[in-house]
């Protein structure tokens, strides 16, 4: 009996190394994909896990792009870098304090569905001429890295107080690093079963850069990225354990695709190519998610505007700040500040954001609230009519008849000219 069942174990081995070898993507070390004939030719590396879900990506080709790229529907649609800027106006968009707001990178649509942004790091650089090459000319970035907690309602304002600060860990990261997922990927097939120590570190206060915050907020995303693999395998964001358990997520077995049962298509997915991705989640399942368990959705933003240039010139500007999920399901900002960087961090200064979502001052209160605060605006008044008086008008052109509309800039203390002037813009 003992050699007839050694005799099945060793058909069972070697019919299962058969399979594997039937799917398995065999490369040299010049990234030539060659037939598996046998052991011999495998190395340490290959022997760490077997397990690719996918061939080894071919070599990038480098091209002359001569038109501008269509912006994924991930990053908002948005392109604040289209086309080459004067030197002047390279310093002046690096410095100044006015930018989009992060929610166009948190609530997205696919033109299918609607999704939220769990993390983020999107990157736009301005397109420069290729006769100028790309290291030694002065050119613009933009960069914004997003991350998400799931807390309770309770904890929410002691969690904001602390992701609102400037930097982390003694003024050494200007975001919490994300936690990682070091296994390989095989071990997706039965995530988030047997990760304990994922889950702590998973859970911002048993790490030990936010230990003493004493908050009981938990990460939506961890990152995947095994390093024995780094060569073949694709690197990106999944759901963190605790989220797969309250969602009931399920790797489908490509790429970082998770779906809850009875679904065929992801519920979580990261897109785009590695760290300069975006991991979303199913905006309606994730509302009725949070919404069951009784937790909150808190977002942590980080903006950085910068010049780049080879002699040392220093522009730049960082914006940060935090938004929450609320019970009604809408996005709220939740404090932060921003501060150029002439000569190191200038003063901290107000968010655009956060003065867009407000009213005007006193004199112009009764107007804004006849002209719609709340709506989004399409138009501003001229400069020289905002700036002289201290304040803007926003327009929302078609809403309300153009009689009304003179009439309540009127009473806001525009003149008689400066409404002519706008009113001929409509």
């Amino acid at each position: 009996m003992e050699r007839l069942s050694k005799k099945y174990q060793w058909i069972a081995l070697n019919e299962f190394l058969g399979l594997l070898s039937d799917h398995y993507h065999f490369h040299d070390f010049n990234r030539r994909v060659r037939a598996f004939k046998s052991a011999r030719q495998l190395g340490l590396s290959d022997l760490l896990d077997p397990f690719v879900s996918e061939a080894p990506p071919d070599d990038d080709a480098i091209t002359w792009e001569f038109a501008p790229q269509a912006a994924p529907w991930w990053f908002g649609g948005l392109n604040p870098l289209p086309r080459p800027l004067a030197t002047a106006r390279q310093r002046e968009l690096a410095e100044e304090r006015d930018t989009f707001s992060p929610t166009k990178l948190i609530e997205l649509h696919d033109g299918q569905r609607e999704w939220l942004t769990l993390s983020a790091f999107p990157i736009w650089h301005e397109p420069v001429p290729v006769w100028h090459g790309t290291h030694i000319t002065a050119h613009v970035g933009v960069e914004w890295a997003i991350q998400s907690y799931m807390v309770s309602p309770d904890q929410v304002a002691r969690l904001v107080e602390h992701l609102n600060q400037r930097d982390f860990v003694q003024h050494s990261s200007r975001w919490l690093g994300e936690p990682e997922f070091g296994q390989s990927l095989a071990t997706l097939r039965t995530f988030p079963i047997g990760h304990e120590k994922l889950r702590r570190r998973c859970q911002i206060d048993q790490n030990w850069e936010t230990e003493d915050w004493r908050v009981p907020a938990i990460w939506t995303t961890c990152r995947c990225a095994p390093d024995e693999e780094r060569r073949r395998a694709r690197d990106g964001s999944i759901p963190s354990p605790q989220l797969a358990d309250q969602g009931n997520l399920r790797w489908m077995g490509r790429a970082f695709d998770f779906e809850r049962p009875g679904e065929l298509a992801p519920t979580v997915q990261h897109l785009g190519q590695g760290f300069r991705g975006a991991c979303v989640i199913q905006r309606p399942f994730f509302r009725d998610l949070l919404k069951k368990a009784g937790l909150r959705l808190v977002w942590r933003v980080y903006g950085f505007k910068y010049r780049l240039h080879e002699h040392g010139e220093n522009h730049a500007r960082e914006h940060w700040g935090t938004f929450v999920l609320g019970a009604n399901g809408n996005l709220k900002p939740s404090g932060g500040a921003t501060c150029a960087f002439p000569h190191g961090p200038g003063p901290e200064e107000p968010l655009p954001w956060l003065d867009r979502a407000t009213t005007s001052p006193s004199s112009t209160t009764s107007s804004q609230a006849s002209l719609g605060s709340r709506q989004r605006p399409l138009q501003e008044c001229p400069d020289r009519f905002a700036r002289h008086r201290g304040w803007k008008v926003n327009i929302q052109s078609g809403s309300r008849p153009l009689a009304e509309i003179t009439k309540s800039l009127q009473s806001a203390g525009m003149g008689a000219r400066g409404t002519r002037l706008i009113s001929q813009s409509l």
